[in-house]
């Protein structure tokens, strides 16, 4: 599998165009996931071999935040997240790296555990935002 991101719900041109640079100055291609794939598994939609395509539309509501999936290795994503600082792009709160077991979740499903983390984190109350993207 090519290493990519998966983007959800990003909306805003500009910092789209931030995030395309620092994609490209990585060699690290891009999927903007239309609303109407969310039934489809994170796998699928990043192009896991063997994952099939579910035959269900979605056509509920859209994600609260933005989410991205990294489809690479931890020093790729820790690579691509320095990118996005560098060019500009604003911390993204929702986002995750493609493992065995999220790839079979739905992008909605991998939301939901990444708003119940981010929730959890601020609630302990230890997390400040960090440089982290």
């Amino acid at each position: 599998m090519k290493e990519k991101v998966l983007l959800f719900h990003f909306t805003d041109e500009e910092i789209l165009a931030r995030m395309q640079l620092a994609l490209l100055i990585n060699k690290v291609g891009a999927k903007k996931v239309e609303r109407k794939d969310y039934c489809q598994s994170v796998g699928y939609l990043a192009g896991v071999a063997g994952k099939k395509a579910a035959e269900v539309e979605y056509d509920g509501p859209e994600l609260e935040e933005p989410m991205m999936i990294m489809c690479m290795d931890s020093r790729r994503i820790d690579e691509l997240l320095t990118a996005f600082r560098r060019t500009g792009v604003p911390r993204i709160a929702y986002k995750a790296m493609l493992t065995p077991t999220n790839s079979d979740w739905t992008p909605l499903e991998l939301y939901e555990e990444l708003k119940r983390e981010h929730e959890a984190m601020h609630k302990a109350g230890g997390q400040t935002e960090k440089s982290d993207q």
